[in-house]
């Protein structure tokens, strides 16, 4: 997004590089005037040629490492290492100062070596950064490669995700102002995003713009990376420096001590953030799912504040969003995991209800009650 902006607003010829400290100089950029690196408004780059940019995905031995495979296609980030040196890089990083100046001086070479190329067990340069590569030669970066999540077997980046719906900054009527992404262990799908967002002065966050993010990071990614929340806080914490610090509202999610906090500059924003999770996290404290009886009762105890509806707005309102979901139209008595509904699609069509009839929905709803009908008869 600030890749588009900056080429329609500011210049045409913006170029975006990548590099960190320890590169010693540029490693992924655009080159002026190159029509063979033409520039795009994706924020993608392409690599030097003395640079040997990959990224690589871990196959048969996730623990140790021994096994990649290179990713060399847009559908799957993976991580960006390096596979050959070049004159500039890091050689060691600071250690054994008393020996400083002596011939043989190289630093805290143990921890070097196992920070920087321990990923794959192999002599390639980690850095932790998480890359998409595309057939024609760019590369994208997308966060941390410990921020990637796993959601019902598909890989996606946070940064991923925050890139779909930061794009909706691009409107002139967007609510958003920033928005971090976490990931919160889920029963059905291993892991799953939410979205905490901040938004622009005098803004809400309405159900169509909820529905609208959705779209972006269905069309974007996949349906797989659509936030199962979108909680709106005042603040999201961050360093002095203005570095987001994800981490610590995950441990504010998993309920753990966040530790050290003393490179805030809004240390204030966590107590608000624990406030509005224990509200989101509160329907989720009851009895055991998978049950008619526990079901009713859970959605029953949520649905005194709900505003009332006919039996047949109710109907109508769910064929929508089943519909939807569902790309084809489910006759209301069909089974729904017969008509081709996936459990992602489940997982949706769950979000939907909760924006259109204002409660929590238990992640099994649609396994118990299987048609439109029953669900609406329960609503």
């Amino acid at each position: 997004m600030v890749q588009l902006f900056a080429m329609q607003h500011i210049t045409p010829h913006y170029i975006n590089s990548y590099w960190g400290t320890e590169h010693g100089g540029m490693v992924l950029s655009c080159s002026y005037g190159n029509v063979d690196q033409p520039l795009k408004p994706d924020t993608t780059m392409y690599n030097y040629p003395w640079i040997a940019f990959q990224a690589w995905i871990s196959t048969d031995d996730e623990e140790s490492g021994s096994a990649h495979r290179q990713v060399t296609g847009q559908d799957d980030p993976g991580e960006a290492v390096i596979t050959a040196p070049w004159p500039y890089m890091a050689r060691t990083t600071w250690g054994d100062a008393s020996r400083i100046g002596h011939s043989s001086w190289m630093g805290d070479i143990e921890r070097f070596k196992s920070t920087y190329f321990s990923r794959f067990n192999q002599p390639v340069f980690f850095q932790g950064d998480v890359a998409v590569s595309y057939p024609d030669g760019r590369f994208s970066l997308h966060g941390r490669s410990d921020d990637v999540l796993n959601v019902n077997g598909h890989r996606v980046g946070t940064g991923q995700i925050e890139a779909s719906i930061l794009r909706d900054k691009l409107r002139p009527d967007s609510p958003i102002g920033n928005c971090i992404i976490v990931g919160v262990e889920d029963e059905m799908t291993g892991q799953t995003p939410w979205a905490f967002l901040t938004l622009m002065p005098g803004s809400k966050l309405l159900p169509a713009d909820q529905r609208r993010l959705e779209q972006n990071c269905s069309k974007d990614i996949g349906e797989y990376a659509i936030p199962s929340e979108f909680i709106v806080v005042d603040d999201i914490p961050e360093t002095l420096t203005g570095k987001y610090m994800r981490r610590i509202v995950q441990k504010i999610v998993q309920g753990r001590d966040v530790g050290d906090i003393s490179s805030l500059r809004n240390p204030e924003s966590l107590e608000a953030i624990r406030r509005v999770i224990s509200k989101v996290t509160q329907p989720r404290n009851m009895p055991e799912t998978g049950k008619a009886s526990n079901i009713v009762s859970a959605i029953t105890s949520q649905s005194n504040n709900a505003p009332a509806m006919e039996l047949d707005k109710i109907v109508e309102e769910l064929q929508i969003i089943i519909d939807e979901v569902a790309g084809v139209h489910v006759e209301p008595d069909m089974p729904l995991m017969q008509s081709g509904l996936t459990s992602l699609g489940a997982l949706k069509v769950g979000r939907r209800m909760k924006s259109a009839f204002s409660f929590e929905v238990p992640a099994t709803l649609v396994f118990d009650y299987p048609t439109v009908n029953a669900i609406a008869a329960l609503v």
